[in-house]
């Protein structure tokens, strides 16, 4: 019997090469994001999920959109628990963010705080990197009771316990 062929490597690329795609394509993507997010308030974009959200994002900037087995570009930073994995580049804003069963717990003031996020898709907003990791993410409200309209969300990658994070 034959055997498939391996798919095609993607190749890699290095911070400065990042930092230029992200200035072509990641500007592109946000203003999309920013955009979509406006109407959002009031309305469901994509299909309510929140890789209905990124896809209607893609779409939105004029870019093709990936298919639901494909990644959603080069991976840049890669978190599980405590731990960094990877970190090739600076997040940006424009980049995708994928958080999969992710418990953040840390402090916000005087309070503790926990959020714990199944699964979700999103753009970055923004993002802080200096001394808390803070990153901002637009992406589909998926919450039980609520309408599924685009929201902000904000996670700090340092207060993540365990699940991961990959941008």
């Amino acid at each position: 019997p034959e055997e498939a062929a391996p798919a095609p490597a993607r190749r890699s690329l290095d911070a400065e090469q990042l930092a230029a795609l992200a200035g072509r394509v990641g500007a592109r993507v946000l203003h999309a994001a920013q955009g979509l997010a406006a109407q959002g308030k009031n309305r469901v974009i994509g299909d309510g999920t929140s890789a209905g959200y990124v896809r209607a994002v893609f779409e939105a900037a004029s870019l093709p959109a990936p298919s639901q087995s494909q990644s959603f570009g080069h991976l840049v930073y890669e978190q599980t628990g405590s731990s960094v994995h990877l970190r090739k580049s600076d997040i940006l804003p424009g980049d995708i963010v994928q958080l999969h069963d992710a418990k953040f717990h840390g402090r916000k003031g005087l309070k503790s705080y926990t959020t714990v996020v199944e699964d979700a898709v999103g753009i970055v907003a923004e993002f802080e990197g200096k001394s808390n990791a803070k990153i901002k993410v637009l992406k589909a409200n998926q919450s039980a009771n609520a309408y599924p309209a685009v929201e902000q969300a904000s996670y700090r990658l340092h207060d993540l316990q365990s699940g991961s994070v990959k941008v």
